[in-house]
């Protein structure tokens, strides 16, 4: 049976993460972001709510890439030498298809519990869109 995109996706995030952790381990930190555009291009287009771990996961790793790139003054709370660790365990747990585990990269990688509704959206959402009184 052929694996879904989803699957794909989600498998070739987890082990460009685990080749991040390396290129980090080794010093070579111009090539934590190899493969990162080309995931970012195609996770963009996806953005129902079985994805939601891969964009949290892709944003982490787009957050370790700007951490570098701002000498480490981004994202203080991690701790330069904490990034492989973390992107292990991120990695892990897209392998294994479950909700990343560690809360501080859900807390500050989840974007999608920023997007704020007005609540008459949430009452009906349809009548949010009829503009015949604007």
């Amino acid at each position: 049976m052929a694996q879904s995109r989803y699957q794909i996706l989600r498998e070739r995030l987890a082990e460009a993460l685990v080749h991040a952790a390396e290129h980090h381990a080794a010093g070579r930190f111009d090539r934590l972001g190899e493969g990162y555009e080309a995931l970012e291009a195609e996770l963009r287009q996806e953005g129902d709510l079985q994805y939601r771990t891969l964009h949290c996961a892709l944003n982490f790793w787009d957050g370790w890439i700007f951490a570098h790139g701002t000498g480490w003054v981004e994202h203080q709370q991690f701790p330069r030498d904490a990034w492989p660790t973390l992107a292990r365990s991120v990695a892990a747990d897209l392998v294994a298809d479950r909700e990343i585990s560690d809360p501080r990269v859900r807390f500050e990688f989840d974007l999608t519990g920023t997007l704020q509704l007005p609540r008459e959206y949430l009452r009906n959402p349809w009548a949010y869109f009829d503009t015949s009184d604007r």
